[in-house]
C-alpha cells in the first residue's frame, strides 16, 4: 500500500504556527480520538490533526512511562506494540481502530490504569513544526534512500521531538526504496527540555536493537540540530555503546546553522560561538525564529510582477536608490523593521535565484562606494 503521509494533509489544513503542536490531555484521549478517527471511510481535513499528532503522542506517553519505571521489561515490550499502532495509524488511519482498541485493552489488563490517566502534555514548538514539514521529511526520505542504497535501516528517532518527523522520514523511505524489513524505535535524548545527559535507553532495550541492527544500517535521526549537541551525543553514544562494530548514520530534517549559513548570518553564529557560557543551542534557536520563522525575512518569496509573493507578504519595491535597509522596504502586512548586511542579503538573493552565477551575484551587492543601491534594484539582472 502506498503511503500517504498525515502532514500533507494537516499543512494543507493549517496555519503554518508551532501552537498545532500544543496538546494536553491524557493517552486514553488519545487512543479514543485515534479509534474515532479510523472509523471512518476516509480522514476529514478537520481530523488531520488527529491524525498527524496524535499517533506520536502515544510513543510519547510510553517512552516517559518506561523511562519512570525503569526496571519494567513489560513496558519496554509495550513500547514496541505502541510504536508499531501508531505507525500503522500513519500508514492506513481508517483501519486502525482494532489494534488501537487492543492496546488500550492491554494496557488496563497489565493494571497500568495511570499511563491512561496520566497528564500528557506537549508544548507549541514553533522550529520543531516547521522541521516537520512534509517536504523536508521528503527531502531527508530521498537523501537517506540515495545514501544507502535503498537497503533495509534500523532507524531510531530522538524523543520527543524527533517522534513525528522520524516515522514520516521511516514510511516515506519504506515507501520509495521498496525496504520491507526496516525496523523504527524510539530513544528519548531532550537535551534541552528535559536535560537528559545520553538516550534513556536500558541494557535490555541496548541488546533489543543490537538484534534489531543485524544486516540493517543505523540511522540515528532528530527533526532539527542548532549547535549539534544532541545529535552529536547521540552519534556518540550510539556508536560506543551499542553499535560498536556498526557504522552509525545521522540525519536530521533541519540544519538551522546550515541554513543561516546560506542566508548570510555567518557572522551572527561566530558571535554566537564566541559566547563563553551561554546556551549556544537557544541563542542559535532563537536567532533562526526570528529571522526566518518568524521575520520570514524574503527567503520564502517568489519573483512576481513588482513584488515577492508569499502566502503572509506581499513585499513591494521602494524608490530606487532608498537605503539598503529592509525598514525601508514597504509591506502590505505586517512591516518588520530589520537592518540587515549585504552577507545576508547576498544569502538571500542566492537562496532566489539558486542557478545564478555566484561572481554575478557578488558583482551585484552594494559597496561602500555604491551604498545606496535598492535592494531590489540588485535583482534587475537576474530576472
Amino acid at each position: 500500500m502506498m503511503y500517504h503521509s498525515p502532514f500533507n494533509a494537516l499543512i494543507g489544513n493549517s496555519a503554518e504556527s508551532g501552537q498545532n503542536l500544543k496538546y494536553s490531555g491524557t493517552l486514553d484521549d488519545v487512543l479514543l480520538d485515534i479509534a474515532t478517527l479510523s472509523s471512518r471511510q476516509t480522514i476529514p481535513s478537520i481530523s488531520a490533526s488527529a491524525w498527524a499528532l496524535h499517533p506520536p503522542r502515544i510513543i510519547r506517553a510510553v517512552v516517559d512511562y518506561k523511562i519512570q519505571h525503569p526496571n519494567s521489561a513489560e513496558i519496554e515490550i509495550l513500547l514496541r506494540e505502541a510504536i508499531g499502532v501508531a505507525l500503522g495509524v500513519y500508514s492506513d488511519p481508517t483501519n486502525s481502530a482494532k489494534s488501537v482498541g487492543e492496546l488500550r485493552d492491554k494496557i488496563k489488563t497489565m493494571g497500568l490504569e495511570a499511563l491512561l490517566t496520566s497528564p500528557l502534555n506537549q508544548p507549541s514548538d514553533s522550529v520543531t513544526w516547521n522541521a516537520t514539514h512534509p517536504a523536508r521529511s521528503q527531502g531527508t526520505a530521498q537523501q537517506l534512500a540515495s545514501q544507502t542504497q535503498s537497503n533495509d535501516i534500523l532507524f531510531i528517532a530522538l524523543a520527543h521531538g524527533g517522534i513525528a518527523a522520524g516515522m514520516d522520514v521511516y514510511l516515506r523511505y519504506c515507501d520509495a526504496s521498496g525496504s520491507k524489513d526496516s525496523a523504527f524505535y524510539v530513544a528519548r535524548l531532550s537535551t534541552q527540555k528535559l536535560k537528559d545527559t545520553q538516550p534513556r535507553l536500558s541494557r535490555r532495550e541496548i541488546n533489543y536493537l543490537r538484534e534489531l541492527a543485524k544486516g540493517r544500517q543505523v540511522v540515528v535521526f532528530d527533526e532539527d540540530r542548532a549547535s549539534g549537541t544532541t545529535i552529536n551525543i547521540a552519534h556518540a553514544y550510539f556508536s560506543a555503546q551499542v553499535f560498536p562494530n556498526q557504522d552509525v548514520m545521522t540525519l536530521s530534517n533541519l540544519d538551522m546553522r546550515g541554513e543561516l549559513v546560506k542566508l548570510g548570518f555567518g557572522k551572527k553564529l561566530a558571535e554566537i560561538d564566541e559566547y563563553i557560557g551561554s546556551d549556544k543551542h537557544l541563542l542559535i534557536k532563537k536567532l533562526y525564529g526570528e529571522k526566518i520563522y518568524n521575520n520570514k525575512n524574503i527567503i520564502d518569496y517568489k519573483l512576481k510582477g513588482d513584488g515577492y509573493n508569499n502566502h503572509n507578504y506581499i513585499i513591494k519595491k521602494p524608490l530606487n536608490y532608498e537605503p539598503f535597509y529592509s525598514d525601508k522596504i514597504h509591506f502590505d502586512k505586517p512591516k518588520i523593521p530589520t537592518q540587515i548586511t549585504p552577507e545576508e542579503v547576498y544569502g538571500q538573493l542566492a537562496h532566489l535565484f539558486p542557478d545564478a552565477n555566484p561572481e554575478l551575484l557578488l558583482a551585484l551587492m552594494p559597496t561602500k562606494k555604491h551604498p545606496k543601491k535598492s535592494p531590489y534594484s540588485l535583482l534587475e539582472p537576474l530576472k
